[in-house]
């Protein structure tokens, strides 16, 4: 397999398994041409190359077969035990040279540990097959428990965040539906007539909730503040942003005793520690 790329994705690349390939001898020249040029573009494909060589060296030394100590003696054994032809006799100085005959059987010495040794080639080779072939299913395994790992957080984390929204809606249905709460109505001030907020508060309860019907949003420097009217003084009930007025609030705290009204002022980002009265975005009285 050659691959041809103008920008080469290494993680592709050295999982396709064309370096163990090469490694084994399988590859074409072209690929092998292809690997070499890489290697030296790639810093990562040549690290790769090398750990292969190296898992590749250390297989081969782990499932070598030695041979029995026996063995070399039972070959060695048959051998003697062949009809050697007459040979002619002859003398032989120590100068003469003997020159044996490429594949002239009866003259030719056997060599078993030659076939040994070829058997473990193929062995090898087998194992070496038979190891991307694993290596590549589990990295494919992997993959598959990585996408469905995230799969199960990302679902954990919408159930999660499920469960937090009902809490919360079942909250505000606490406020709503208790029998004390009342419904105030705050009207538009001059700083913006056209406003309209409504504060759901149980006097029973202690708790409140708010939405906006129509608000201008303030400037990204400033938030909204709150204020309870309880015996003629400003009490703040905290800050609040537009998303959060304009969505309904969660429940907050109201526990002064002889409120008279709600008002809703326009503060700089943190609030303020008594209302902004030019600032003043709507107001509105607690009917008895």
């Amino acid at each position: 397999m050659v691959y041809t790329f103008s920008a080469v994705d290494v993680k592709e690349y050295i999982s396709s398994g064309i370096l163990e390939s090469v490694v084994l001898g399988f590859a074409s020249d072209q690929e092998r041409q292809e690997v070499s040029c890489l290697m030296h573009i790639y810093p990562e494909i040549k690290t790769e190359m090398m750990a292969i060589e190296i898992a590749f060296e250390k297989m081969a030394f782990d499932t070598a077969v030695k041979p029995a100590a026996e063995m070399k003696a039972r070959v060695l054994s048959s051998i003697s035990k062949e009809k050697q032809l007459p040979s002619e006799k002859q003398e032989y100085t120590e100068e003469t040279k003997i020159v044996q005959m490429a594949g002239t059987s009866a003259t030719s010495e056997v060599n078993p540990w030659k076939w040994v040794a070829a058997a473990s080639v193929v062995l090898f080779i087998g194992a070496a097959s038979l190891w991307i072939t694993t290596n590549n299913q589990s990295n494919a395994l992997s993959d598959q428990l990585a996408a469905a790992r995230k799969e199960q957080i990302e679902n954990a984390e919408v159930l999660t965040a499920m469960k937090i929204e009902q809490e919360r809606t079942n909250s505000i249905q606490a406020v709503l539906t208790e029998k004390s709460t009342k419904n105030i109505k705050m009207a538009g001030m001059p700083k913006d007539p056209t406003a309209s907020v409504k504060i759901m508060w149980s006097d029973n309860e202690n708790k409140a909730v708010m939405l906006a019907e129509n608000i201008t949003a303030p400037p990204t420097d400033m938030q909204y503040q709150l204020w309870a009217i309880a015996d003629g003084k400003p009490v703040s009930l905290g800050i609040f942003d537009y998303d959060e007025v304009t969505n309904m609030t969660d429940p907050f705290e109201v526990s002064m005793n002889n409120i008279s009204a709600f008002a809703i002022t326009m503060e700089k980002r943190g609030g303020s520690p008594v209302p902004t009265m030019e600032n003043m975005i709507v107001m509105g009285a607690v009917n008895s």
